[in-house]
């Protein structure tokens, strides 16, 4: 029996360890671990490909989120308008700086914030709205940006998840006041550990952020003047992202072909399909995830067969324990929390991994839902 397992890292490393063992070996030798000029390209990179005036690179896409809203002065008096569905950290971020996430019910065609479930939620102490691209999905960035310009509120994007998308000739990370990125190891640019970055055309955002990565450093003077934490990005790290960035466009067109294909077996199936090529979108298919009826059902098959999956995400933010005291009204985002199921997808997946996938899936809805 064929084994699919969720994460393709093992495989990655197979067909690249002398490469990437290479290249970690000689930044050591270096002796320059941080604030090197690998850190340095890598930002000048990621603000000429996403058309930004600056990139600060740090050490997560967690912090990234953190030190974004500390630059906009959002603290204990404020309210952050964020989607119910997301990692964890999107909402944390928010009250890590003091203030209280206020919950969005998503869109169940795509899990994106419901800019009309937001519109209700707004109060005189609303000062931000943290959209997120989930698993690659975009939204019409210009209906973003006129929602929050005509509500008077910062407009983060959290990209974490979207790095390389496209729609309507704007790529993910271009939109609103502030975006950042996150480089974990299951991106598809990754760090082997952690990495992150905030971009940004606003100058002040930037220097705040510049700064508060490095303890509130003032680069030109040395002296700490503001607020700051230590999230630098390692130059070890920095130097596996721009390696991967050289060969990210291909990289790219493969995840999407093997999208492609695996989407075309699957997608007359009584299943619903939430991350799908739409109209003057290109996405980087990050997480291919789907909603059924009977998702545990399904899982309990998928791993019988041999195919790992995960769930993101099995609950609303607002219903882990950390984060019950902000709890909302989100009935899209509850029902579809029961639905939604990660299939396993990577460049690595070889074309008869992908039927195999597909026809497990199959056969389960032939043999249970007959």
């Amino acid at each position: 029996m064929k084994k699919i397992p969720f994460f393709g890292i093992t495989r990655m490393l197979k067909k690249q360890d002398s490469s990437i063992f290479s290249l970690l070996v000689s930044k050591i030798r270096s002796g320059v671990f941080v604030d090197g000029l690998n850190t340095l390209q890598l930002e000048e990179e990621l603000a000429k490909s996403y058309n930004r005036n600056n990139a600060i690179c740090v050490s997560s896409g967690t912090d990234a989120l953190f030190l974004v809203l500390k630059s906009l002065g959002i603290d204990k008096n404020d309210e952050v308008l964020v989607p119910a569905i997301s990692f964890i950290a999107t909402a944390t971020a928010i009250t890590r700086v003091g203030a209280k996430p206020v919950f969005v019910d998503i869109n169940p065609n795509n899990a994106l914030m419901d800019l009309s479930d937001a519109e209700k939620k707004i109060t005189a102490k609303t000062k931000a709205v943290m959209f997120v691209d989930l698993y690659g999905n975009l939204p019409d960035f210009e209906v973003v940006e006129d929602f929050a310009k005509s509500n008077n509120l910062f407009l983060i994007e959290d990209a974490a998840q979207a790095f390389g998308c496209e729609r309507n000739n704007r790529k993910a990370g271009s939109m609103g006041d502030v975006s950042i990125f996150s480089f974990d190891p299951t991106k598809p640019v990754s760090a082997f550990g952690t990495g992150g970055a905030v971009i940004t055309d606003n100058d002040d955002i930037a220097k705040f952020c510049r700064a508060a990565r490095q303890n509130g450093k003032n680069p030109k003077t040395g002296e700490y003047d503001q607020f700051g934490i230590n999230s630098r990005i390692s130059e070890s790290q920095a130097a596996l992202l721009n390696w991967q960035l050289e060969s990210f466009e291909n990289t790219l067109k493969i995840r999407q072909q093997k999208a492609k294909y695996l989407i075309e077996q699957i997608k007359n199936l009584p299943l619903q399909i939430l991350v799908i090529e739409q109209t003057n979108y290109s996405g980087n298919f990050h997480k291919l995830v789907i909603a059924c009826d009977n998702r545990d059902d399904l899982v309990r098959y998928l791993n019988k067969n041999s195919i790992e999956t995960h769930v993101h995400y099995r609950e609303c933010l607002y219903q882990h324990p950390v984060l019950k005291e902000f709890a909302s009204d989100c009935f899209n985002a509850e029902m579809l929390t029961h639905k939604l199921l990660t299939l396993p997808f990577y460049p690595e997946l070889e074309v008869e991994d992908i039927e195999y996938i597909a026809q497990i899936i199959h056969n389960y809805f032939n043999e249970i839902h007959v």
